[in-house]
């Protein structure tokens, strides 16, 4: 008789669930009991450094568009840092043909207020902050 009861239960494998129901799950450490999220916000990152780093920022905080921090060299050399809005990157060809990676974005601070283009080869260093801010132009980024 006790081998029948432990017959009756075996549990049945589930069907697996639609692609679909999966997408909208969050992501989370299934060894840990609580909800804690495996990719953090993007607000708690430090200063971005390396070239792909600085491109991962950007697209996040463009795309949640909230505000970033950028340690830019202006041509002359000199280090400033700038509060903007990105919006875009455009790759521009000199006329000696080189490439040129800009980012087109808005400086909310500092002494020209507005529309800018900074080249990608001389943003030093970048971080995001948690001011939202409402887009004046499509992001393409």
């Amino acid at each position: 008789m006790r081998k029948a009861a432990k017959r009756s239960q075996v549990k049945v494998a589930q069907p697996p669930q639609p692609l679909s129901s999966f997408a909208r799950r969050p992501l989370v450490n299934p060894k840990e009991r609580t909800q804690k999220p495996l990719i953090k916000a993007p607000f708690e990152k430090p200063w971005a450094n390396s070239k792909r780093e600085i491109r991962i920022v950007l697209s996040m905080y463009a795309r949640s568009h909230r505000q970033v921090i950028l340690r830019y060299t202006k041509k002359n050399g000199e280090l400033v840092t700038r509060i903007v809005e990105p919006y875009s990157y455009r790759l521009i060809t000199r006329k000696d043909g080189a490439n040129i990676l800009f980012l087109y974005a808005y400086d909310v601070q500092g002494p020209t207020i507005g529309i800018h283009s900074f080249a990608f080869s001389r943003i030093k260093s970048i971080v995001g902050t948690d001011q939202p801010f409402n887009p004046r132009w499509e992001i393409e980024i």
